[in-house]
């Protein structure tokens, strides 16, 4: 049974923006994602999306030439967070940290979600079962979905 539903687009360039604050961005990467999504290429990160073309990575790129696929892998991944939260059905109030929603590829075209601190209390509470992520590219615009099963 679906408990909820999230999704969110991201704009690349907005992403690399922030990027250019150096001091900035590495606070924003400390507190917003895990040592194992932070060393994640986009070759790894691509590993869980459902459309695999031998391109697809060339024609991403080609089309994102200031981004470099570690990059770009951040954003997707950020994209994703995103979703996952709003499917978890909590208050934009609530206080958590973005680390606790951890996004992995693993090897049957799909993400592994790992839940810890707020956000892990909140799923056992609520018989939360399993979380599925899809994510789309296309040009500088990130999109992707989360449904959150009971």
């Amino acid at each position: 049974m679906i408990f909820g539903i999230g999704t969110d687009t991201f704009d690349i360039k907005r992403f690399l923006n922030m990027a250019n604050d150096k001091v900035g961005f590495e606070s924003f990467l400390k507190h917003s994602y895990t040592e194992k999504e932070k060393s994640l290429s986009f070759a790894d990160f691509k590993k869980g999306l459902l459309y695999k073309n031998s391109d697809f990575e060339d024609i991403i790129l080609q089309s994102l030439p200031d981004v470099d696929d570690r990059m770009l892998s951040l954003a997707c991944l950020f994209c994703a967070k995103e979703a996952v939260f709003k499917s978890l059905n909590l208050s934009s109030n609530t206080l958590f940290h973005w680390k606790d929603i951890e996004i992995l590829p693993n090897d049957i075209a799909c993400y592994t979600i790992n839940l810890s601190g707020l956000l892990k209390d909140h799923a056992e509470k609520c018989k939360i079962k399993s979380i599925k992520v899809d994510i789309s590219i296309d040009d500088n615009t990130i999109l992707s979905g989360a449904v959150t099963e009971i």
